[in-house]
C-alpha cells in the first residue's frame, strides 16, 4: 500500500477510532490483525495486514481496511496479541496522529498507564508509551528538468521519501509540467489533511486504489471513479460513512482471505504429511507383526504331528526336545528338520520340536494349538487394519488444524463410525452425519465459516461443506450435491423434491434439551430446492470415490 494512500485511509481511521471501545483483537495468521471496535452505536472490524516476505519471494502486500468478514479466532493466540488484549480490551481510544511517510498511525489509548497503539504496515501493531514525532514530508521543488531520468536515481529517493514507487511511475508517465502539477497538488493536500481516492475497476471488480488520478498509460483497460472523503460524514440514522476504508476492503479483502486460506492449507498439508508418515510406520510394524504371527501359525504342523504320535509317548513326560516323524505333505514350517537318517525313497521326514520342559507333552501340545489359534485371529485383525490404513480413511487424519488435532479428547478414530465423507464435483469436501451422534460430531468439526445444510420442516442428516477460507462461496454444483446428500437421509427421501436451508456453521448451535443431534439455527442464509429424481443409486458412490482437492 502506497504511503500517500495510507495517509488518506489514516484520516478516516482516526475518525473511526476516536471514542471507539476495543472489544476484541484477533490474529488468524501471522501478520494479520483484526480489531473489533464499537463506535457510533455500531460494530466495526478494522483489519491490518503487515508486510511479510522478501521481494520476488511471495511478498504480501500490506493494507488497512474495514473488514466485512471476520476470520475465526485461533486456539492459541500469539504473544503479541495477548499483550494487546491485556492493555487495550475495553479501553476507549482517543485522538490519532499519522506518520504517513513511514505508513504508521498512532492512536491514543487513555488510561493507566496511557498508551499509544501504533498500526504499522511494516511491523504490525505495537504499543508505545509515547508517540514519536512523525517524519515531516519534504517535497522536491521544482523537479529536475529531465525528471524521467532523475526519478531512476536512488539518491533522489533517499532525499525525498515522498517519491514512493507508485508516485515515481506516475510522474515518469507524465510530461514535466503535468508531473510538477501533480507534486504540487499532493503537497497541498498533505498540508491541509485533505485529498480524494481514485478507485479503478476492471470487469466490474475493484482492483486498484490511488491517492491521485493515474496517467492514461497506467490505467488502460480500467474504469476510474473518484471517491471524495466521508471522514465520518453522517449517513442519516446509519451513522458515519468511511468510503475510503470500505473501498480498500473491496480491493484487499479477497486477497487477504485467499492468503489466509493458503496459510491454513499449508498447516493442514504438513499435518497430513505427518499423518502419512505415521501411517507408513504403522504399516511397517504390521508387516513385522504378520511375520511373527505366521511363524507361530507354522507351528501347527508340529502340533498336528505331536497329536498324531502322542500315543507312542508318555503324555505326562516332560521333555525339552522331541524328534518325531511327519508325512512329506506336511505344510511348510520353520521347525528344525532332520532327514539324515532317512533314505531317499522314504515317505517320511522328521520334525525336531522345541518344547517347554516345565510342561508335559500333552500340555505342550495344547499350548501349541492355542498359539496357532491366536495367530489366526491376529492375522485376521491385521488384514482388516492394513486395509483401513491402505485406504487412508479421513478419520485417521488430524482435524482441520494441528491445534484441534492435539486437543484433549479429540477421538478422531471414532468419527469414522458417525460421519461420512464425500467429495463434490468441484473438489470440495462434504461431511454428513450418519446419526444423531454424527450430527452432533459434525457441529464440533465445523469451522465458523463452513456452510451447514439441512432439509426444511423435518428431521434430516446434517451436511457440512468445507470452504477454503472465510467469505468463499461454494459453486452451484456443490450446493446441489450437498443438498441431495441431506435430502436422501431425511423425511423427504421418498418425495420428488425437497427444500434445503443453508447457514454458516457459526450460526448453528446444538440444543441440549431436545433430541440428540438437534440444532438451533440463529440465522438462515438462504434456501433452495433439489430434485431427488436426479440422485440415482450411484450418486453417493460417485461422490465417495473422488479425490479431495481441499482440506477435510
Amino acid at each position: 500500500m502506497d504511503a500517500h494512500l495510507f495517509r488518506l485511509l489514516a484520516l478516516e481511521a482516526a475518525v473511526l477510532t476516536r471514542g471507539a471501545r476495543v472489544e476484541k483483537i484477533h490474529s488468524p495468521a501471522p501478520g494479520l490483525l483484526t480489531f473489533s471496535l464499537y463506535n457510533f452505536q455500531r460494530k466495526y472490524a478494522l483489519v491490518l495486514r503487515r508486510e511479510q516476505g522478501a521481494p520476488g519471494q511471495g511478498k504480501t502486500q500490506p493494507c488497512l481496511y474495514l473488514g466485512a468478514v471476520r476470520p475465526p479466532n485461533p486456539a492459541a493466540p500469539a504473544h503479541r496479541v495477548m499483550v494487546l488484549r491485556k492493555h487495550l480490551l475495553s479501553r476507549r481510544l482517543g485522538a490519532a496522529s499519522s506518520d504517513w511517510l513511514n505508513r504508521r498511525l498512532f492512536i491514543h489509548a487513555p488510561g493507566e498507564p496511557p498508551l499509544w497503539l501504533c498500526l504499522d504496515l511494516r511491523e504490525g501493531a505495537r504499543l508505545y508509551a509515547k508517540a514519536p514525532e512523525p517524519l515531516a514530508p519534504v517535497w522536491p521543488d521544482p523537479l529536475p528538468q529531465n525528471h524521467q531520468e532523475a526519478l531512476s536515481d536512488r539518491e533522489l529517493w533517499r532525499l525525498f521519501p515522498v517519491l514512493t514507487p507508485p508516485l515515481r511511475r506516475s510522474l515518469a508517465a507524465l510530461d514535466y509540467q503535468e508531473a510538477q502539477a501533480l507534486l504540487g497538488d499532493l503537497a497541498l493536500e498533505s498540508a491541509r489533511g485533505a485529498g480524494a481516492v481514485s478507485r479503478y475497476s476492471r470487469d466490474g471488480a475493484s482492483c486498484l486504489l490511488s491517492a491521485w488520478p493515474l496517467p492514461p498509460a497506467l490505467r488502460a483497460g480500467m474504469q476510474e471513479e473518484t471517491l471524495p472523503s466521508g471522514q465520518g460524514a453522517s449517513d442519516g440514522d446509519a451513522g458515519p460513512t468511511f468510503p475510503w476504508l470500505e473501498a480498500a476492503r473491496d480491493v484487499y479483502e479477497a486477497d487477504t482471505l485467499a492468503s489466509l486460506g493458503l496459510f491454513w492449507r499449508k498447516d493442514e498439508l504438513k499435518a497430513e504429511q505427518q499423518a502419512q508418515k505415521r501411517r507408513l510406520k504403522t504399516l511397517r510394524k504390521l508387516e513385522a507383526e504378520e511375520d511373527r504371527l505366521r511363524g507361530l501359525l507354522a507351528g501347527r504342523a508340529g502340533a498336528l504331528a505331536l497329536q498324531a504320535c502322542l500315543w507312542q509317548h508318555d503324555p505326562a513326560a516332560k521333555l525339552s526336545r522331541l524328534r518325531i516323524a511327519a508325512p512329506n505333505n506336511s505344510p511348510p514350517n520353520n521347525l528344525a528338520q532332520d532327514n539324515s537318517n532317512s533314505n531317499s525313497n522314504s515317505d517320511e521326514h522328521y520334525l525336531e520340536l522345541e518344547l517347554n520342559p516345565a510342561l508335559s507333552l500333552s500340555e505342550n501340545m495344547a499350548a501349541m494349538f492355542r498359539r496357532t489359534a491366536r495367530a489366526e485371529r491376529g492375522l485376521a485383525m491385521l488384514s482388516a487394519r492394513r486395509a483401513a490404513l491402505a485406504a487412508g480413511h479421513w478419520a485417521e487424519r488430524p482435524a482441520w488444524t494441528p491445534q484441534q488435532a492435539a486437543a484433549p479428547g479429540n477421538k478422531t478414530l471414532d468419527r469414522e463410525k458417525v460421519v461420512q465423507r464425500f467429495i463434490s464435483s468441484d473438489g470440495l469436501t462434504l461431511l454428513r452425519g450418519r446419526s444423531a451422534k454424527g450430527n452432533l460430531a459434525l457441529l464440533k468439526l465445523a469451522r465458523p465459516f463452513d456452510l451447514w445444510l439441512h432439509v426444511l420442516g423435518g428431521p434430516s442428516a446434517h451436511v457440512l461443506i468445507r470452504l477454503p477460507h472465510p467469505g468463499a462461496k461454494p459453486p452451484e454444483a456443490t450446493l446441489r450435491e450437498a443438498g441431495l446428500l441431506s435430502a436422501l437421509k431425511s423425511w423427504r427421501k421418498n418425495d420428488a423434491k425437497a427444500e434445503i436451508i443453508q447457514a454458516l456453521a457459526r450460526d448453528v448451535r446444538a440444543t441440549g434439551q431436545d433430541a440428540p443431534g438437534s440444532a438451533r439455527v440463529d440465522k438462515i442464509q438462504a434456501s433452495f430446492i433439489v430434485s431427488l429424481e436426479q440422485a440415482g443409486p450411484e450418486f453417493e458412490a460417485a461422490l465417495s470415490r473422488r479425490q479431495s482437492l481441499t482440506p477435510p
